[in-house]
């Protein structure tokens, strides 16, 4: 029971995420500083690809479950360089 409740709740937050991560792609599209374009498609298909993948994992499928997984993971793995940028360099 316990296990459920955290399986559960892990989806849930997963789900956010990828919706978000939709969400921020495409208003990056819009912004005057951009992201390189290659760096916000990719985000914007890994917020897909959680998605799609959250149902099949909601009812029990473990590869599905996987593939939540992996996005996030990748989708974490795109934003670290962020967190190591130099901003002072950037602003002129």
């Amino acid at each position: 029971m316990r296990d459920r409740v955290a399986a559960t709740a892990g989806l849930v937050i997963c789900a956010l995420l990828g919706g978000l991560q939709i969400i921020a792609s495409l208003s990056g599209l819009t912004l005057d500083s951009a992201p390189p374009l290659a760096i916000v498609i990719t985000g914007g298909v890994l917020g897909l690809i959680t998605l799609a993948a959250v149902a099949p994992a909601w009812r029990g499928s473990r590869g599905a479950l996987l593939l939540v997984i992996a996005s996030r993971a990748a989708a974490a793995l795109l934003a670290a360089p962020a967190l190591f940028i130099d901003q002072s360099s950037l602003v002129r």
